[in-house]
């Protein structure tokens, strides 16, 4: 009975205790699985939302990507779309996110979202100012704006991405939590009674194999996921809630994996693009070594991808200005110092490898990472050697064009001026018979007024045969412009009003390339008013201040401004985009390289020439030039004819010249010595210095046809005597040893045909 009675009170005892258990268990169990269902559902919630964020980013991206590449503007539409689904999920998570580290991957996304839209927009307001001005979008202009816009929707992504993980750690330690509760659940059990130990430790054992483990497989998992192995997988099937959250655990693995390959298929797109595109392209690490060169600046620089890795861009990358050969400026430094984008100068010239050098325009940008610092630099430049080329052709052709329309206004202007030669020669000769001393100087006073305006329009024709980079003199530009457009405006029936201030800057230009510039444009308005009419110009001065909006982008600077208007038929809309287009015109003959030479002239000048028009308005071009801060050099005084003294030397081929100039020099005083080429002239400069009887100064012809001319010539006598005082004579006023003769060792220079006085003063200026 007592054993009856103890197995009856055990047995109560262990139902009891059963029962206790049973209702603990059943409470714990319950509390467990809340937390697991709770846990589950939080968890697959923001695994989504994330996910959702990922995919509208990278979607949102993606179309405004192929809208930039194909312009189809299905895909501009769903860019916003994709952008405001994001914001939406955003949203969301906003909501349903609350441990502080989560939320701070939320807030991140927020930010990297409101940068999102801006950066898009920007691109699209790019597009459509490109397609407006010039009918076409070109990418690679934009390629940091682009690199910049991918920067964000990756980081969009990658917090959505680290947002889901977060979120797995947080739903771990809620598990962790629960199980927990499980093993206090199993403690309690074994302080009660064995009985209820070994039903806590079933039950333990039961929830062992279909929580514990899942959990701790889903811990490594995860782990594995930080480590950045995506390859992980959940091998555990159910229809519980473990197996819905190791299907979501699968499932976020997967768009992990898929977000990821299409990052590194996005890099090496780039990668190819970046090697494919037309400019060479040069990126630096904020010390200055190359990271990553294409293969067009592999071809410019003679430097292999790999033979430049790591070197400084220095020695990659040499340049040197055209003009002075002087070493340039490294670009990285001015890109760091200056945190913009800069540019080089139109005159810079890139020396490769092997030595070649090429004419290149070039910009450098720097490389910024998400807080706006400086992490390196980019180049990029592109061969301009044939352009440079194309553009001195067409200048040269220009010309031509340029004397074919004048021909009857210069043979106009020149049959005047013979009329003057010949008339008063004729009278002369006729004074000479009736001995009336008197008038025959003045008639051969009006030879040589007729000769001398003979000079000055073959000065100005001489303008039209030349091309290539300015020979700047400082200069104010009001002379300049009415002597061109009386020129220009000879035999029409158009007339000129001028306004120009008394205090107009002078500017540093080539009068010659600025005479044309005006011709070409009172011909543009010969052709608009056709019946005549009046062509009003103007000059100012101009102050652009910095960050103020300027014409075409000119640099902030004093400019004086020249202003051309015409009443002329105007020019339509549809046209004025296209006026300095080389080869475009709308007359039935002309080749339409009038104002794209006046276009070329202006930028070698680092000018800049615009035009306002309108149908039936009149035509307004506006002339920008760079205010020169020198002074400009006065006008010299002729002075009165004084006696000669010395040997002179004269070099010239020309046997009229030689006489002419010979009877000029003995007439001022002089003692003369011929020579017809540089060989004979050095020959008798040794002489000279030989039996102490040098020359006072020498005259030299620049160029000797099949001989050596003065350039040359001047070299060798320099060798053998440095005083020498020499000048350069020639008709070729272009020449570039005429505009600076200093520096090929000349003392002075004149311009054929030159007056008796022009010689007189040169001598005395030249040996004092």
């Amino acid at each position: 009975m007592k054993i009856s009675r103890r197995l009856l009170s055990g047995n109560i005892v262990i139902i009891v205790l059963v029962i206790a258990i049973g209702i603990f268990g059943l409470l714990s169990r319950g509390d467990i699985v809340r937390s697991f269902e709770s846990a589950e559902k939080h968890f697959r919630s923001i695994i989504t939302s994330a996910t959702e964020v990922s995919s509208y980013a990278k979607r949102a991206e993606g179309h405004l990507l192929l809208f930039l590449t194909f312009h189809n503007n299905d895909d501009r539409e769903r860019f916003f779309e994709r952008y405001n689904s994001l914001i939406e999920e955003i949203k969301v998570l906003d909501l349903a996110v609350k441990v502080p580290v989560a939320r701070e991957l939320v807030q991140k996304i927020g930010a990297g979202a409101e940068r999102f839209l801006p950066a898009g927009e920007s691109l699209l307001k790019a597009y459509d100012r490109d397609m407006a001005l010039s009918g076409r979008f070109v990418p690679d202009k934009y390629e940091t704006e682009i690199r910049s816009f991918n920067e964000i929707a990756s980081e969009i992504r990658q917090r959505g991405v680290d947002l889901a993980i977060a979120e797995a750690v947080l739903s771990e330690n809620a598990h962790r939590t629960a199980l927990k509760k499980a093993a206090n659940f199993q403690l309690y059990g074994l302080a009660i009674i064995l009985g209820g130990v070994i039903i806590a430790l079933i039950q333990g054992y039961v929830f062992s194999k279909k929580i514990a483990l899942p959990l701790l497989e889903l811990k490594d998992n995860v782990a594995e996921v930080s480590k950045g192995n995506l390859d992980v997988i959940m091998h555990y099937h159910s229809k519980d809630e473990i197996g819905e959250l190791t299907s979501s655990f699968n499932t976020m693995t997967t768009a992990l994996k898929e977000s990821h390959h299409a990052l590194i298929s996005e890099k090496e797109r780039l990668l190819v693009t970046l090697r494919s595109i037309g400019d060479g392209v040069i990126t630096t690490d904020i010390q200055g070594k190359v990271v990553l060169i294409n293969t067009v600046a592999e071809a410019l620089t003679g430097w292999t991808q790999k033979e430049a890795s790591g070197r400084p861009l220095t020695e990659i990358f040499s340049s040197m200005n055209k003009k002075t050969r002087e070493v340039c400026e490294n670009p990285l430094e001015r890109v760091l110092r200056s945190g913009k984008i800069t540019e080089l100068s139109d005159d810079t010239a890139l020396i490769s490898k092997d030595g070649n050098e090429r004419s290149i325009a070039e910009s450098g940008a720097p490389i910024l990472d998400e807080e706006g610092q400086i992490i390196g630099a980019v180049l990029v430049f592109r061969d301009i050697t044939e352009k440079r080329r194309m553009e001195d052709e067409l200048l040269k052709a220009r010309n031509i064009e340029s004397l074919g329309i004048l021909a009857g206004g210069i043979a106009h202007d020149f049959n005047n001026i013979l009329v003057g030669i010949l008339g008063n020669v004729s009278l002369a000769v006729r004074k000479l018979e009736k001995e009336d001393k008197e008038k025959v100087r003045e008639r051969l006073t009006g030879v040589e007024h007729a000769a001398l305006r003979a000079k000055d329009l073959a000065y100005q024709l001489l303008t039209f045969s030349r091309g290539g980079a300015p020979l700047l003199k400082t200069t104010f530009i009001s002379g300049l412009i009415m002597d061109s457009t009386k020129f220009a405006l000879a035999g029409s029936n158009m007339i000129c009003s001028y306004s120009f201030p008394e205090d107009l800057w002078p500017v540093d230009i080539d009068r010659g390339q600025l005479s044309q510039v005006i011709h070409n444009l009172i011909i543009n308005a010969k052709w608009a008013m056709p019946e005549g009419g009046t062509v009003e110009l103007k000059a100012e001065n101009l102050v652009i201040p910095e960050g103020a909006a300027a014409p075409a982008l000119l640099p902030a600077g004093a400019y004086v401004k020249v202003s051309m208007k015409d009443e002329g038929i105007g020019i339509p809309a549809e046209n004025l985009q296209k006026i300095f287009d080389p080869y475009f015109t709308t007359r039935g003959k002309g080749s339409g390289l009038g104002l794209a030479t006046a276009y070329s002239i202006m930028k070698r000048h680092h000018g800049l020439i615009t035009a306002d028009s309108s149908a039936d308005q009149g035509t307004t071009f506006h002339l920008y030039l760079p205010a020169s801060d020198k002074a400009v050099s006065p006008e010299v005084e002729e002075a009165g004819f004084e006696a000669g003294n010395g040997r002179v030397l004269l070099m010239d081929d020309d046997e009229v010249v030689r006489d002419v100039t010979q009877n000029m020099l003995i007439d001022l005083g002089y003692e003369i010595v011929l020579s017809t080429n540089g060989t004979e002239a050095i020959e008798l400069y040794q002489e000279a210095m030989r039996t102490s009887r040098p020359f006072a100064a020498i005259i030299l012809d620049l160029t000797i046809p099949g001989g050596m001319g003065g350039k040359e010539t001047i070299q060798e006598i320099l060798r053998i005597d440095p005083g020498v005082k020499a000048i350069v004579a020639s008709g070729y006023s272009a020449d570039p040893v005429m505009a600076d003769f200093g520096n090929y060792g000349f003392r002075d220079v004149l311009k054929k045909p030159y007056s008796l006085q022009e010689i007189s003063n040169a001598l005395q200026k030249v040996i004092g």
